[in-house]
């Protein structure tokens, strides 16, 4: 028994159950016989409820503790708040939308919808997921999997994600921005445009490879995608120099 709660296993669990019973039985029916013999027929009944009681406990214990993984059944207030404890431990995590967790042979899976900066890259999302990830499975043992979704932090006051589905779609916003700056700037000279959705609206980082860029001609790239309505915030740099990638 003590190794089916050290690794929390029904199926050890009802095989510990099974030993114990059978020797439980044998000892209460010993004593109904006994009783018997005795002059005491009524002992035999009492023997027989009794086995009849320990098999029913033992019986409705293990159907319990699968029917609780079978329904999904959430874990318990103080885990959870265990279990939030430790995720916004993790530096550069904003909040926990939402944190899910269900049972399955004895181990617990949990699904974790987490907030970060917004305008950090996808790459370091996943990283900070990475990190929730590694913090959780190693300091619970009972945690087996967890499933991260990684979110924007100005998400947190809608419940949907429908106003983002009613955005264009990146080509269609480059597309649109190339032909406003058409007049003003070639294609070479953009090292590269970041779109941020959020909250129903982009906003746009664009990365110009030019060396004379002057405060007129930013203002002048601004004013040109006044009229596209989804864009609401253009962030303007300069590349200046980029290192050569080092081996690690």
């Amino acid at each position: 028994m003590r190794v089916a709660k050290k690794l929390k296993s029904n199926l050890l669990t009802a095989n510990a159950w099974h030993s114990r019973s059978d020797a439980v039985s044998s000892i209460a029916v010993l004593i109904g016989i006994i009783g018997a013999r005795q002059g005491y027929p009524w002992m035999d009944t009492v023997a027989a409820m009794f086995v009849a009681l320990i098999i029913a406990k033992i019986g409705w214990e293990l159907c319990s503790d699968s029917l609780t993984e079978l329904v999904d059944t959430a874990v318990s207030k103080e885990r959870r708040k265990q279990f939030e404890s430790c995720i916004m431990s993790v530096d550069g995590i904003r909040g926990i939308t939402e944190l899910r967790s269900r049972s399955s042979g004895g181990k617990i899976i949990l699904e974790v919808r987490l907030l970060v900066n917004s305008y950090i890259s996808v790459s370091e999302g996943h990283q900070l997921g990475e990190l929730v990830n590694k913090a959780l499975i190693n300091q619970f043992a009972d945690i087996s999997e967890v499933l991260i979704h990684v979110d924007p932090v100005r998400h947190e006051e809608f419940e949907t994600s429908h106003l983002e589905a009613e955005l264009p779609e990146r080509p269609q916003v480059i597309a649109a921005l190339k032909k406003c700056w058409h007049e003003l700037i070639d294609d070479e000279s953009i090292a590269g445009i970041d779109l941020h959705y959020l909250a129903g609206v982009i906003e746009v980082d664009l990365v110009l490879d030019i060396d004379d860029l002057s405060a007129t001609t930013a203002k002048k790239l601004e004013t040109a995608i006044a009229k596209e309505q989804h864009i609401v915030k253009l962030r303007i740099f300069n590349k200046l120099h980029e290192s050569v990638e080092r081996n690690a």
